[in-house]
């Protein structure tokens, strides 16, 4: 094997923050991530799948191959989104974890992932019992999930200092990853002076050695922050041929030196359009040249151990020049010119200053069931989306002896309030503009639910934290200060279970089977009854709710629907058995026979007080509700609307034979009924074929007048096909099919995303036999986008 004096070394740092409602474990929509749900959701489509299938073009701007970028540079994805992808994008996640795995074996037992501290905190601003937490969490987490242990491991915004770098060390990390400035002083070996570094000067070719005061050391490799500036900041993601000539332009000579560049993941699809695209000819063009050789940093460390030395400087970061004051002052750096971040300081003290205090509750109630509450902490990464058995293992472990079902509750209410003590201290949350912003709601939603949490030993804390926050002044008049921002934006986030169950209650008038399940609770049905008098509908029922952290809770309901989107609900916890009975029996008894005025009273006075309304709801809770309501209406309408366009379809075709303006009100209900059948038939099945109806109505809309809307149908077709290159159907029924809807769409005049259809037909093609190269791959290949000369020579030498 050929062996290249020039290592290129790619790194990328893929993370995205815990987004999920701290009380109910899932991601509520983010209407600035529209189209999409949320922005996991977004940055996935737009670049975390988009790296595990890049493609490579010829110059006709045809796919030529489909690369998992993956496989081919150092990554790093944070716990936190790998968690998301693990739950909501399993393909992506897979192709992580195989990426990894097949890198061992390219890289001589060196995978290409590295591990991340936990949850994005910025080091050298936590506590010392802070530190070590987020260092083991990532490590055992990246353990469980990749099946080996990390090599390297990525510092939040690169921040470091000398505590920092001795936790790495003494949990057996053995290098990590800085800012060519962050380097203070460095020799090129212990009996060499040191040369102090100006303005990052110095030759980041090679590793070094960082001697710590405990005696241990640990690597650092500082990557090349011209060209790490140039793909983050500067366009050259724009040309594939650039990137690959910058990555291979000339080292120093003497020994076998590394160019590594680092940059955010994201940058290859999500903040660069088609910059995986860039990454992947890029990384071809290195292989396929020879000048180069493509490495990570694990297999490069072990061939080549540093023999020089650094010094880093304190508190230093990659994207602040102040150090790590963009976490904690208001230093200048900010993404909105016209903003001040005044409210930094004020926001790092409120959450300092609470998570002294849930430490405190923390070792005071945790040491009288956990022989050493620390430890156990340190421990309880397995008790975030256990595997079966851990429970039991974990409690094997730490506690000071056999716990009750109370006890053992109690000890992961306080795990629980400490993980939230984790989540609030995320980087995101100072990085930005304002104390409004997306990114500080969400960490102060997190110290929301600790306050809850550990409101069942001192409720008193949650008026001096809301109190530090109003120090923290706003850039906008409508949330002038902290204290506003989680008055207005972080209360209504709070799910206890009255507002859980009223979801429930509220959902269940127009939905059959209504039910609630999300990774940190879920809602048992006991006892429902539905009556229905004047239009109006009640259900009165009982349901328990179990919370994975805090156990079961019982609770009574009553809703009454008005019509429309009116609901009048009222829960109550802990309603005893009997007095739900008798209320039961009075409700139906007087409902359809006494004013609903008095049926109202009633309900409020057993149940009530306090009472929710569809507004109440979440608000993916709420638009699931309006769309059942809306599609009772149109269900309605569309008896109208079909009666109408029966009645006058000849009339219609007389006017339009005579060139005479046709009615828009019929044009109106013409549209409506030809959308809704398509719709029908585009929505059965994929495995059968499309009906020669669906053309039929395709040309009769037109023929009104009448685009076919993209917005609508664009998403059933698009489906179709993928569903179709997917199914087990035989390869030529699966062509067949995939050209009928081909065909539709070009009858429609749609244009599909073909992107996930291209991924399916590639692995058809990577699996397909010689016969099934015949021409109707070949057209269906060349329809999607491919070259398919060059595929059906490859499908040939592989399977001949």
């Amino acid at each position: 094997m050929r062996m290249s004096s020039h290592w290129v070394c790619v790194h990328a740092h893929f993370y995205q923050p815990a987004r999920e409602n701290p009380w109910l474990d899932a991601v509520p929509p983010a209407e600035t991530a529209a189209p999409y749900h949320d922005w996991n959701e977004r940055v996935t489509a737009e670049c975390y799948a988009r790296n595990a299938a890049a493609r490579i073009l010829d110059d006709a701007k045809r796919i030529v191959r489909i690369v998992s970028t993956y496989g081919s540079i150092s990554f790093n994805v944070g716990p936190t989104l790998l968690r998301w992808l693990a739950r909501h994008s399993p393909e992506v996640y897979a192709a992580v974890l195989e990426a990894d795995r097949t890198s061992r074996q390219a890289q001589f037992g060196h995978g290409n992932a590295m591990a991340q501290v936990y949850n994005h905190v910025i080091m050298p601003l936590t506590s010392p019992r802070d530190q070590v937490t987020q260092v083991v969490w990532g490590i055992k987490d990246f353990a469980r999930r990749f099946r080996r242990q990390p090599e390297g491991m990525w510092l939040s915004e690169t921040a470091v200092d000398v505590p920092t770098l001795e936790v790495l060390a003494a949990q057996r990390v053995a290098f990590t990853i800085l800012a060519p400035h962050q380097a203070g002083r460095v020799r090129s070996s212990p009996e060499s002076p040191w040369t102090e570094v100006r303005d990052g000067q110095f030759d980041t070719t090679v590793p070094y050695r960082c001697r710590l005061p405990s005696g241990r050391s640990i690597v650092v490799f500082f990557y090349d922050a011209s060209v790490s500036r140039a793909i983050a900041f500067e366009g050259l993601l724009n040309d594939g041929t650039a990137l690959a000539q910058r990555l291979a332009a000339p080292l120093p000579d003497g020994g076998a030196r590394i160019r590594a560049v680092a940059t955010d993941g994201e940058s290859y699809g999500h903040h660069h359009r088609f910059g995986e695209m860039a990454l992947a000819s890029a990384l071809q063009g290195l292989t396929a040249d020879g000048a180069v050789r493509l490495t990570n940093l694990g297999a490069y460390l072990a061939m080549h151990p540093p023999t020089g030395e650094v010094d880093i400087r304190e508190r230093t970061s990659w994207s602040c020049p102040h150090g790590v004051e963009r976490w904690r002052a208001d230093c200048g750096d900010r993404t909105d010119p016209n903003t001040h971040q005044r409210w930094r300081a004020p926001v790092r003290e409120a959450m300092t200053w609470l998570k002294q205090e849930l430490d405190r509750l923390y070792e005071q109630h945790g040491s009288a069931l956990l022989k050493d509450p620390w430890a156990a902490r340190d421990d309880a990464i397995d008790l975030i989306d256990p595997e079966p058995g851990a429970l039991e293992a974990f409690f094997g472990r730490h506690a000071t002896t056999k716990l009750s079902t109370e006890q053992r509750s109690t000890a992961l209410r306080l795990l629980e309030m400490q993980r939230q003590g984790m989540l609030m201290q995320s980087s995101d949350g100072w990085f930005f503009n304002d104390v409004a912003g997306g990114e500080t709601v969400q960490i102060l939603t997190h110290a929301s639910r600790a306050l809850d949490l550990a409101s069942a030993w001192d409720d008193t804390l949650e008026q001096p934290y809301v109190g530090r926050l109003r120090g923290a002044p706003g850039n906008t008049t409508v949330y002038p200060d902290g204290a506003v921002v989680y008055e207005q934006l972080v209360r209504p986030q709070a799910v206890p279970a009255t507002r859980l169950v009223a979801t429930h209650a509220i959902r269940s008038i127009v939905e059959p089977s209504v039910h609630i399940a999300t990774p940190a609770v879920t809602i048992r049905q006991l006892d429902a009854d539905r009556t229905e008098a004047s239009g109006h509908v009640l259900v009165i029922g009982r349901v328990r709710v179990t919370w994975v952290v805090t156990g079961n809770q019982e609770a009574a309901y009553a809703v009454v629907h008005f019509g429309g989107h009116e609901f009048h609900c009222v829960v109550q916890v802990g309603v005893p058995a009997e007095r739900y009975a008798a209320l039961r029996t009075t409700l139906l008894r007087q409902f359809g026979r006494d004013v609903l005025s008095e049926v109202i009273r009633t309900l409020d006075t057993a149940l009530g007080p306090g009472y929710f309304t569809l507004r109440d709801l979440l608000l993916d809770d709420r638009r699931r509700v309006l769309a059942a309501l809306t599609a009772q209406q149109l269900q309605v309408l569309d008896g109208t609307y079909r009666r109408v366009y029966q009645e006058n379809r000849t009339l219609m075709e007389y006017l339009r034979d005579a060139h005479a303006p046709i009615p828009p009100a019929i044009v109106m209900a013409a549209v409506a009924v030809l959308t809704h059948d398509l719709e029908d038939e585009l929505s059965t099945p994929a495995d059968q074929p499309l009906s020669p109806k669906t053309h039929t109505l395709v040309s009769e809309l037109r023929s009104w007048g009448r685009e076919v809307r993209a917005d609508r149908f664009e998403p059933l077709l698009r489906q179709r096909l993928e569903e179709i290159l997917s199914s087990p159907l035989p390869i030529s029924t699966r062509l067949q099919r995939a050209t009928e809807v081909l065909d539709l769409a070009a009858a429609a005049e749609l244009t599909l995303d073909l992107w996930e259809a291209q991924n399916r037909f590639y692995r058809l093609l990577r699996t397909a036999r010689a016969q099934d190269a015949g021409p109707q791959l070949r057209t269906l290949g060349d329809r999607l986008g491919f070259n398919m000369d060059r595929l059906s020579a490859e499908i040939l030498q592989a399977h001949p």
